[in-house]
């Protein structure tokens, strides 16, 4: 494959279905790498093999990215169902001068593509907005964080949409699973509006 550096930028055709892969080498980090078609794409971000942090048990991770357009300024921070060591957030911006605010947290301002982590401590609830359309995505932590606790797990990747998209109604699916060691548990986090609540 060919290399590219920081700041470099590649003009690429694809045919319908074709598929185009950028791999991080070296350690390099590729979050916030703007992608522009002529015609419409999707475009996913993930890891085949994510320790999150680094040195715990890994996993493949996926999940897709929203257009610029599409991105939303107010979105919750929640945990996770059964995890027991707090979540890592990545909160990505779209435009510079981007400042973002989290609940008892200094804000912080991004230029476009840059991004900042947060780690949200167990049972914390926050809210974060931004002053322009940013992607939040959530990792939970791999199990050899959680002490050795049976409601460990390994990691995982979601994509959390913002509030400017929520809606009304929603089709949960879970598949049915059987692994050697037992049945996978399956849990769904609803987050309501508070003005909503009777």
């Amino acid at each position: 494959g060919t290399k590219y550096r920081d700041g470099k930028v590649t003009i690429e055709t694809l045919n319908q279905y074709q598929v185009m892969y950028f791999v991080e080498m070296d350690i390099v980090e590729i979050t916030g790498t703007f992608i522009e078609a002529d015609k419409k794409v999707a475009v996913f971000c993930g890891d085949w093999f994510a320790g999150i942090p680094l040195g715990g048990t890994a996993d493949h991770v996926l999940e897709q990215v929203l257009p610029v357009e599409n991105m939303g300024t107010a979105f919750p921070l929640v945990p996770a169902p059964h995890r027991l060591k707090g979540e890592y957030y990545r909160i990505v911006s779209s435009a510079d001068g981007n400042t973002i605010s989290i609940t008892g947290q200094t804000p912080v301002t991004l230029n476009a593509g840059e991004f900042m982590e947060h780690n949200l401590p167990v049972n914390t609830y926050r809210v974060l907005t931004s002053t322009a359309g940013v992607n939040v995505y959530h990792f939970a932590k791999s199990w050899s964080h959680y002490d050795g606790a049976p409601e460990g797990g390994d990691p995982s990747m979601t994509y959390i949409p913002p509030v400017q998209q929520w809606m009304s109604q929603h089709l949960y699916s879970a598949m049915q699973c059987d692994s050697e060691t037992g049945t996978f548990v399956h849990s769904a986090a609803i987050i309501i509006d508070k003005d909503y609540v009777s």
